[in-house]
């Protein structure tokens, strides 16, 4: 029962690294479409 309790933490750490992952990586994204249009626009 402990090891099971165990595998589910480290499941759900992981999902939770995956969120954050994902947060990131589109805030990223957003951003730098934001200023290639901006770029885009000012020519």
């Amino acid at each position: 029962m402990e090891q099971k309790k165990e595998k589910g933490l480290r499941i759900r750490s992981c999902l939770t690294g995956a969120i954050w992952l994902a947060l990131v990586f589109s805030t990223v994204i957003s951003a730098l479409l934001f200023a290639f249009l901006n770029h885009f626009f000012n020519l």
